[in-house]
């Protein structure tokens, strides 16, 4: 339970969450679903943002940018990700194929929140919170906003991110166009969390609402909430989740708009993999495991229960600095393979910041990217 602890406070630092100290003592089984509340109207100033006839195209998974956004994919074979395992190099923003070929480096910019869309890649620089885009091959960088932003969601409609302002007490939701000709304040005071397809999730006083960009219209979806919260959207709807104290062993799930809170005893998710919940668990042991919900997305919030599927496995043993099995013991030249954090692109999973103890064999240090193949998890970068 104490490495869950670890993981899942990780998680939530890198999503820039608060907590909430009002939390019941006892929860009912289920939370009503969401009741009708007043619509919001747009402010008179504020433009309505184009969106394309069919479907937004978006060059991201939620859940990957809520992760700090290290990888992402193209659709087209690439994977774009922050190199940072090389021995005495900066980390740097790097694209390969699927199976890890042809690596190569496209700037030396350390990035996060990493979009691919439309020939482009958006990103953020880690030191800076600017908004950057360089095209696919590496050239024609482009320096699209100097303000200190977070979670950059690339659409096809446009740029979604949190605009924090100089003084760092207030964090706005705003919307830029692809090339940066303009940047427009959607809302103060707001801080967007999740974007999928004509809305926009987002916290405001610590109430969840969600707004349509082409209208300006918001609306409360929940005010209640948890510790450790985080969130993810996709085609399916939009996903919460929190525990009710600190002690990571009670899971509260909020699975759309329209459906309400469940309690659930389970692994904590961290995204969705063909429409299935999917986390990282860790034994006793140390060992640690990928398991996903075995049964449709709906039902399996709905209810409590251990049916989960071992995608991947880490039976948690020890080695030298040499790659080297080992005793544990409670030197620091001994070490212990660890999962790290499941990122999507396509049909592939990739685990940023595992420990292997083939990182060593190929960069002199533990952490490095895993890929998800043929039930094992396998070095990559």
């Amino acid at each position: 339970m104490k490495m869950i602890g670890i993981f899942l406070l990780m998680l939530v630092c890198l999503t820039g969450c608060t907590t909430e100290t009002n939390i019941p003592e006892t929860l009912p089984e289920t939370f009503p679903p969401e009741t009708e509340q007043p619509v919001t109207p747009p402010q008179e100033t504020e433009p309505l943002i184009a969106m394309p006839e069919g479907p937004d195209v978006m060059g991201f998974v939620s859940s990957n940018i809520l992760q700090g956004g290290y990888m992402a994919g193209d659709g087209d074979g690439w994977i774009y990700y922050r190199q940072e395992n090389l021995p005495g190099a900066e980390p740097s923003l790097w694209k390969a194929r699927e199976d890890g070929s042809d690596a190569v480096k496209l700037t030396d910019d350390a990035p996060e929140s990493i979009n691919v869309l439309d020939g482009w890649v958006y990103y953020l620089l880690s030191d800076s919170g600017h908004i950057v885009r360089v095209r696919t091959d590496g050239t024609d960088r482009q320096v699209l906003l100097t303000e200190n932003c977070a979670l950059l969601h690339a659409a096809g409609s446009g740029l979604y991110f949190q605009l924090r302002n100089p003084d760092g007490k207030q964090v706005d939701m705003a919307h830029m166009t692809p090339d940066g000709s303009a940047c427009t304040i959607l809302m103060e005071n707001a801080e967007l969390q999740a974007y999928y397809d004509r809305t926009i999730y987002f916290w405001q006083d610590s109430n969840l609402l969600r707004y349509a960009p082409e209208t300006g219209e918001s609306r409360e979806i929940n005010t209640y909430f948890a510790y450790h919260r985080g969130c993810l959207a996709d085609a399916g709807g939009f996903y919460y989740y929190g525990t009710e104290t600190w002690s990571f062993d009670r899971f509260l799930y909020y699975s759309s708009p329209k459906d309400g809170f469940y309690k659930c005893t389970d692994f904590p998710f961290i995204t969705i993999y063909q429409d299935k919940p999917l986390g990282i668990s860790v034994t006793d042991t140390g060992g640690s495991t990928l398991v996903q919900a075995t049964g449709p997305l709906k039902n399996r919030l709905a209810k409590t229960g251990t049916e989960t599927l071992v995608l991947a496995e880490l039976s948690g043993k020890t080695y030298d600095a040499e790659g080297n099995w080992a005793e544990p013991s409670d030197s620091t030249d001994v070490y212990q393979e660890q999962m790290g954090m499941p990122y999507l692109a396509g049909d592939t999973i990739y685990l940023y910041g595992t420990r292997l103890r083939e990182g060593l064999a190929e960069h002199g240090q533990l952490s490095c990217i895993a890929q998800v193949r043929d039930g094992g998890v396998v070095f990559w970068h």
